[in-house]
């Protein structure tokens, strides 16, 4: 008789371990993560004095300030990121001073100062009928320096499987004063000045009462010092994402809180406001009913597709995720 409360005992044990490993088994369909870091230009992997933070669902939010020295070479810097699925919203920045007074050349290369900005959820849509609506990520940012610093800023809208990129590269080099731009199709720039840099990313995707997809935005800024340069890489106004849904479609999410807090418009800064109203009138065009306006955020990996329609009209290539381990 004594082994049958160690056989019960034993068999609670074994209940609270299945639903421990259940929970931690569990995939995370949400979040928000910063992360900021010491690397080179072109090699993000080789990482140091790395700075992050993440939540399954909330804010997070990053900055580092910092020295690093090797010999006559030194770099300081300030840099920030930031991201949130309550607001639908993501933001990098650093300000970069470098001085190498070593006239043999050496000391970090080629360095650079990294961040990114990530916020996901799961959305279900709800009500409607099977229709196409349209997610629209906006971008407004700024690089500035003395000479020869170089910059790199991507934004990577994914809606299920789907992803919009736009990118702007810069050099501050008199013999090539011009931004470079990377961008998918039905991307529109507002502004390539390097002291202003505006651009929105669109997506469509055809869906169905209860489909569910992951929607994610991500940011990526890195500032490269010259030599004795002053460097800012300012994209911490935030990228954001219009969902343009039909009269009486709506969607849940895994977090419960994705866009609980979005503004009801964007930034009102004028040059980003004008630049998102004249997308709002372009996609209004080709809806012939009155739509309504969620602000929000982001796409990654399609997990799952409960029922598909025609095929989505955008590309569906996915970059390599460039963050360190």
């Amino acid at each position: 008789m004594p082994a049958q409360p160690r056989t019960n005992a034993f068999l609670v044990c074994l209940a609270a371990l299945a639903c421990l490993l259940s929970v931690l088994s569990t995939p995370v369909w949400a979040g928000a993560s910063a992360q900021t870091w010491f690397g080179q230009f072109d090699n993000p992997f080789n990482a140091s004095f790395l700075e992050r933070s993440s939540t399954p669902a909330g804010e997070a939010t990053v900055s580092l300030s910092q020295a690093a020295t090797f010999g006559p070479d030194r770099v300081d810097w300030v840099s920030t990121a930031r991201a949130s699925t309550f607001t639908g919203a993501v933001g990098t920045s650093a300000t970069v001073d470098r001085l190498n007074r070593s006239t043999l050349g050496g000391g970090f290369g080629n360095p650079a100062i990294w961040s990114t900005a990530t916020a996901f959820d799961e959305i279900t849509i709800v009500g409607g009928r099977p229709e196409w609506i349209e997610f629209v990520a906006y971008v407004n940012g700024s690089f500035e320096s003395v000479l020869g610093s170089a910059f790199s800023s991507r934004t990577q809208l994914y809606v299920g499987s789907q992803r919009a990129e736009l990118s702007f590269r810069w050099v501050n080099n008199p013999s090539s004063p011009l931004v470079n731009i990377h961008a998918s199709p039905r991307t529109v720039i507002a502004s390539s000045e390097h002291s202003n840099l505006q651009g929105s990313l669109s997506l469509l995707r055809y869906v169905s009462p209860g489909d569910q997809f992951i929607v994610q935005l991500e940011m990526e800024l890195a500032v490269g010092p010259a030599n004795i340069d002053h460097a800012v890489g300012n994209f911490g106004h935030t990228a954001q994402l219009g969902i343009i849904l039909p009269e009486g479609m709506t969607f849940t999410s895994t977090s419960g809180t994705f866009l609980i807090d979005a503004p009801p418009a964007p930034v009102p800064e004028p040059g980003m406001w004008a630049l998102f109203t004249a997308g709002l009138g372009l996609l209004a065009a080709r809806n012939r009913r009155r739509q309504a306006f969620t602000v929000g955020s982001f796409a990654r990996d399609d997990i799952r597709h409960s029922r598909s329609g025609p095929p989505a009209v955008a590309g569906t290539a996915v970059l390599a995720d460039r963050l360190p381990a």
